[in-house]
């Protein structure tokens, strides 16, 4: 067996056994769940030659990605929604299929991403979503794209603040941010050391949601955050 047979052989086992959480996260029909399982699998395919993930991870995609992307779906509000540095598509795809009624602009700068962005989305019919090949601090895009977006969502590209500075004026007058970002300092062991920053306290305009997701004894990953902040 290949090594892409057996992931998606191990995907498609820890989809079946995830069944009951990722229909608590949204995904209530079994059309949704096989669009995932399709998702995942095409993933485990494209990652071989463009490493969107690592080899560890590929091995804890449903959990660590997936499952993870979709702790973003309750928090959604409106119907137009930026995921900004959408890489593989995460958490994107895994929300448009969570939200069918919800219109998905999938941002990233790197077109050799966004070229299995656009081909995994055509694959699964989602009419929802729009995958743009740009920089979100391009001034022009951001002039033209001014108080577009309901939600934007974003997962392990900027720190929480940051990212609120480069997209609140993309937001609606009741437009919301939500960040991913972890509660160890696994990020930062993963960076050189002379980009490490310390993991600091939120300004209090943020709330802060703390959830389990691809947490393994003995990992590092005792959990995830949101940090969402509301247009005031």
């Amino acid at each position: 067996m290949s090594k892409v047979s057996g992931d998606i052989e191990r995907l498609q086992r820890n989809l079946r056994d995830a069944k009951d959480e990722l229909k608590s996260l949204g995904l209530t029909t079994q059309a949704q769940i096989e669009q995932l399982d399709v998702f995942a699998q095409t993933l485990a395919k494209w990652n071989k030659s463009f490493n969107f993930v690592s080899r560890q991870d590929m091995n804890r995609l449903v959990d660590r990605h997936l499952i993870d992307s979709l702790h973003a779906n309750a928090w959604l509000t409106g119907t137009q929604i930026l995921d900004v540095g959408s890489g593989a598509g995460l958490p994107g795809i895994p929300l448009a299929i969570a939200r069918p009624e919800c219109h998905f602009v999938l941002l990233d700068r790197h077109e050799r991403r966004m070229r299995f962005v656009e081909q995994v989305s055509h694959q699964l019919g989602l009419e929802n979503v729009t995958v743009i090949v740009q920089n979100l601090l391009d001034k022009q895009w951001q002039a033209d794209h001014r108080g577009k977006f309901d939600t934007v969502v974003s997962r392990a590209v900027l720190p929480p603040v940051e990212l609120w500075e480069g997209c609140c004026n993309l937001l609606g007058t009741q437009g919301r941010m939500i960040a991913f970002y972890s509660t160890t300092k696994e990020q930062e062991l993963e960076q050189k050391p002379d980009e490490q920053v310390p993991l600091t306290p939120l300004p209090a305009h943020f709330k802060v949601v703390t959830y389990e997701a691809g947490a393994v004894p003995g990992d590092g990953r005792a959990g995830r955050r949101l940090a969402i902040r509301q247009v005031s």
